[in-house]
């Protein structure tokens, strides 16, 4: 699948707001000021001669672009006709420094839409020529940091990863047509290449990448000791995220100017997983049944993490009636659940069981961990207290990239 015009979150960072997370467009100047303009009649016919506004100095400093809006206020039916603007930079002594560079957001019949560069200068002022009935007019800075999104640019796209089917495992000996099978394997790491870069509403003039802003995404992104989340803000993958490892970073240029990264993605296995579930069940002494459908797209065996918060049981024994009765039993006569093991997890999946207060429970621990066979799971769970069982699951999916 592709990734395109999208943002995404990494290690818990959104890649729109990392360098602003308090928004994208701030520090309004001039908000909904009216414009006059020609005004037609029915049989368009220009009726009124006044059309011309300048606006007052409006000041841009600190701010690298700002975004002027101009909403046409006027019927759909009436006659299109072309509105002539001009940006005007000047500096501290209100000195004019040039024209701003401009670039077109968008110029329909009822809206106007651009921004413009204002890096260097102290002032900016805008004339309109409305030959058009009265309207609006905005003006706001742009995020003066830089909202990064996935996209394509020139010859560098996202990359279509392969899906995972796996490697064979097995010999070939002499005298024998068959091969000697051993099984399947799946864990090639699933790979893909991400290119992101600014915004490209937000490339203005000679925008790109500081070298400060360079070595924050850098910091950002490379050198983790571990796996972390990443996640594609697009619709069809609001459901799936990647434990990921940034292994490649490339710096794009784009006219010269550094505006843009290729980031080669490793994940820590061949597929990504869905959004994490957790079943939440009330234990007594009477006992508790906890039906889980395995969504895990391998074709074998899934470990779930068991979080229990027990009050007076010595034991908790688990029964998945769907895995041959398979049993998971943690306390037992002689080294039973110490009662100030407040919450208990287990951790299937890596064969890890930990306690809150510390406590050692391996002793007391059959050493069976549960699993859930592929379709759905009738687990019977006894206890001699009462608590909270959750049961989370991270299902595999092979959904490619």
């Amino acid at each position: 699948m592709a990734f395109y015009g999208c943002d995404f979150t990494f290690n818990g960072e959104r890649a729109s707001t990392f360098f602003d997370p308090g928004g994208a467009d701030t520090n309004i100047f001039i908000t909904t000021g009216a414009t006059d303009g020609y005004a037609f009649d029915n049989d368009g016919e220009l009726v009124e001669t006044q059309g011309y506004m300048v606006t007052d100095y409006i000041s841009v400093s600190g701010a690298e672009a700002v975004r002027f809006l101009h909403e046409r206020n006027y019927p759909e039916d009436e006659p299109m006709v072309t509105m002539f603007y001009n940006f005007v930079l000047y500096n501290s002594n209100k000195n004019p420094i040039g024209p701003a560079p401009t670039r077109l957001l968008e110029d329909s019949h009822v809206c106007y839409s651009s921004v413009a560069s204002t890096s260097g200068a102290s002032y900016i002022r805008v004339s309109l020529n409305a030959y058009i009935n009265p309207g609006m007019v905005s003006m706001y800075a742009v995020n003066p940091q830089k909202r990064l999104m996935i996209y394509n640019i020139g010859s560098y796209s996202q990359d279509d990863a392969d899906f995972s089917v796996g490697e064979i495992v097995e010999d070939r000996i002499a005298r024998r047509y068959d091969a000697l099978h051993y099984g399947l394997v799946q864990n090639e790491p699933l790979q893909f290449t991400m290119v992101f870069g600014i915004d490209p509403d937000d490339l203005v003039g000679e925008s790109c990448f500081t070298r400060a802003e360079i070595s924050k995404i850098t910091q950002w992104l490379t050198g983790h000791q571990d796996y972390k989340i990443l996640t594609i803000d697009q619709d069809d993958m609001t459901d799936f995220r990647f434990h990921a490892m940034v292994t490649g970073l490339k710096l794009i240029a784009n006219g010269g100017l550094p505006t843009a990264f290729s980031a080669e993605i490793t994940c820590d296995s061949p597929f990504a997983y869905r959004n994490p579930i957790t079943y939440t069940s009330h234990l007594t002494s009477s006992g508790a049944l906890l039906s889980i459908e395995n969504e895990s797209m391998t074709n074998g065996y899934f470990y779930p993490v068991f979080t229990v918060t027990m009050a007076g049981a010595s034991f908790i024994q688990f029964v998945n009636t769907t895995d041959g009765n398979r049993t998971m039993r943690l306390g037992t006569v002689q080294n039973p659940i110490p009662s100030e093991s407040a919450t208990i997890t287990i951790d299937c999946r890596n064969q890890i069981i930990t306690a809150s207060t510390g406590y050692n429970l391996y002793p007391g621990f059959n050493m069976k961990f549960l699993r859930l066979a592929p379709g759905t799971n009738s687990i019977t769970i006894t206890t001699d207290g009462t608590g909270t069982l959750s049961t989370t699951c991270e299902y595999p999916v092979n959904i490619g990239a």
